[in-house]
């Protein structure tokens, strides 16, 4: 049996199970059962699990996005033509907190979910502000999430604590990250999901760095987690 090691980038894994538009009664990205499912399918029969690496950041506090916005707010007090986003930042200020508390809330009790999930490894990189998104909603970007899984994959990699790794992520700065592995004498998998009428692209990069594009239908995947007692 092959020793195979998953890393997930989750933010790339979660943005493309939304592209694919799957309603929530069949697949909840919410939910640890229904994504371990998922990571599990993409296993062959003569392979076994090493460890799931999963990369995410928690969500901002309430006190933290306030902090952050009346600071701005004081910035832009000055610029006669920011009147605009100083309105927009003020209302979400006044109206959203309820909503983030909710929203933050729900991504807490799904990380907690994951951490207690079987041969699981939690990493967090974390969030940085970026202002207000044209929907009124905070923008935010990820950090650290690439390193963390540069490091993991090279310790993985120098170590041979696996024969394969297979990454969860079509960002083509994950190239390196792939070329160390193969490397190093392990194979690189770049998993790639299936659904009726729409693909997912995979960069060219990926391709050429990693030494196998592994499909799998979601809707047997879906099918599968029907099976499952409820």
């Amino acid at each position: 049996m092959k020793k195979v090691a998953i890393f997930v980038d989750w933010e790339n894994l979660r943005h493309d199970i939304k592209i694919l538009k799957v309603s929530a009664s069949d697949f909840n990205y919410s939910n640890a059962k229904h994504i371990m499912k998922l990571l599990m399918s993409f296993l062959d029969k003569d392979e076994e699990l090493y460890r799931i690496f999963f990369y995410t950041a928690r969500p901002k506090s309430w006190t933290e996005i306030e902090n952050y916005f009346t600071n701005l707010i004081k910035k832009l007090e000055n610029n006669p033509h920011k009147k605009e986003n100083i309105e927009k930042i003020q209302n979400y200020l006044n109206f959203g907190e309820e909503k983030h508390k909710k929203y933050a809330s729900n991504i807490e009790n799904f990380l907690k979910s994951m951490e207690v999930q079987p041969y699981v490894a939690m990493r967090y990189g974390s969030l940085k502000l970026k202002g207000l998104k044209n929907n009124g909603v905070p923008d935010e970007n990820q950090k650290q999430v690439d390193m963390l899984i540069g490091l993991d994959v090279a310790q993985i990699s120098f170590s041979k604590l696996a024969d394969k790794i297979m990454l969860f992520s079509r960002d083509s700065d994950m190239k390196p990250v792939l070329k160390l592995a193969r490397t190093n004498g392990l194979t690189a998998i770049v998993p790639h999901l299936n659904y009726p009428d729409k693909r997912l692209h995979i960069d060219t990069s990926l391709k050429i760095h990693s030494d196998l594009i592994r499909k799998r239908d979601f809707k047997d995947i879906i099918a599968d987690l029907k099976k499952l007692p409820a």
